[in-house]
């Protein structure tokens, strides 16, 4: 996987994209993506996760900055997180802190004192420069899905599914990427799109006579993998001696102290840590791979 992605790439829904490849290329050598439709529909549950923690930022900022700063012992990950975000300025720092995986608290410490001068640890909060301007004026949800499409469906969705099929000479096509399909799905009110409890209702609507109930009325399923188990169970010992690791202790871009703390806090079951740590053991792999 490490070297057909030729970066850290640092999705772990790669393993099972490259499964299902695999299998479909036995029988065919082109097949079709639903790509593109979470970020052009509201499809993704985490729409519906921020439209409720946005009532928060409707609280004087002085409260959101000090419940931010509320001790919390050694918790990281989501944790420092979700608190990171109560204190953001607006919807648009809001959504950017919801979709790093490590807290702007996290990335100070995980950076070494002469990375930090070097790297803009809160690069996360520029992902709206990519939506185009006609765009800038929707409404919440209208703008995260507009960032998903600028940032994360291209840089992270189709390149995934790109690399993944093209691993076993099979070709992905994104029918509802069609530009035309495109426009006319960002020219619709999002109240066709998303109803609370209710994501991608108008596709839902247009499929309803062609699909049975418990198709349509099936939870959505990502490609999610056990990353918290299998990094307490098969990969603990990786995972232990990555702060020993080649690509942390002489790279000179991380404080191996803190990837320990890290370690740690997930084995011990103290925090899931599970996506962070992903994240560390694919760049060690990665520059393993570099030798």
């Amino acid at each position: 996987m490490i070297a057909a992605h030729d970066e850290p790439f640092g999705d772990p829904s790669s393993i099972p994209t490259w499964y299902v490849c695999q299998v479909a290329r036995q029988d065919v050598t082109v097949c079709l993506s639903g790509d593109g439709g979470d970020e052009l529909f509201a499809g993704y549950a985490r729409y519906a996760t921020l439209a409720g923690e946005a009532a928060r930022l409707a609280w004087p900022r002085a409260v959101r900055t000090l419940a931010a700063r509320l001790p919390v012992g050694r918790a990281e990950g989501r944790t420092r997180n979700k608190l990171e975000r109560i204190a953001a300025a607006d919807a648009e720092e809001h959504y950017a802190r919801f979709r790093a995986i490590f807290s702007a608290s996290m990335r100070e410490q995980l950076w070494s004192t002469e990375a930090r001068a070097r790297i803009d640890a809160d690069a996360t909060a520029a992902l709206f420069e990519v939506m185009p301007r006609a765009w800038r004026d929707s409404d919440d949800v209208g703008r995260m899905q507009a960032c998903d499409f600028g940032v994360y469906l291209p840089d992270d969705v189709l390149t995934k599914v790109d690399r993944m099929s093209m691993d076993h000479s099979l070709e992905a096509r994104v029918p509802l990427l069609d530009h035309e399909v495109v426009e006319y799905a960002f020219a619709l009110p999002t109240a066709l799109k998303y109803q609370p409890g209710r994501s991608k209702a108008i596709l839902r609507d247009l499929i309803e006579p062609h699909l049975p109930r418990a198709v349509l009325e099936h939870p959505k399923q990502g490609f999610s993998v056990p990353l918290s188990s299998w990094m307490r169970g098969p990969l603990a010992a990786q995972l232990r001696a990555l702060p020993e690791r080649p690509a942390y202790r002489e790279g000179g871009l991380f404080e191996p102290s803190y990837v320990r703390r890290l370690v740690e806090l997930h084995l011990s079951g103290e925090q899931e840590l599970g996506w962070p740590l992903w994240q560390l053991l694919i760049y060690d792999a990665w520059a393993e791979a570099q030798e």
